[in-house]
């Protein structure tokens, strides 16, 4: 991810490119190659692109980095619990 050429291309909004920015100026290249990616795949996945720039723009003006692990517990959808459905079985003996 640091070295494409249509990098920015890759990001939805201004805030993602920010991130992208402020975590690759802070660690380790493939640290901030993964929590990029993570960031872009919970954005996408999660249907939360908007509300993630959001999040990610009030994080990065606190002077923080993003934190992969947490935003994914805010962020990801919850699975709907499976209804148990019961279905009587069918009166064979009536027409």
């Amino acid at each position: 991810m640091r070295h494409l050429v249509y990098r920015d291309a890759l990001f939805p909004r201004p805030a993602y490119a920010r991130a992208w920015r402020a975590l690759d100026a802070a660690g380790p290249p493939k640290q901030a190659c993964r929590t990029m990616v993570g960031l872009l795949d919970l954005a996408a996945g999660g249907a939360c692109e908007a509300d993630l720039a959001e999040c990610l723009d009030a994080i990065l003006d606190a002077g923080q980095l993003p934190d992969l692990a947490e935003l994914e517990a805010r962020f990801t959808p919850k699975a709907a619990p499976v209804a148990d459905v019961a279905i009587p079985p069918p009166d064979m003996g009536s027409e």
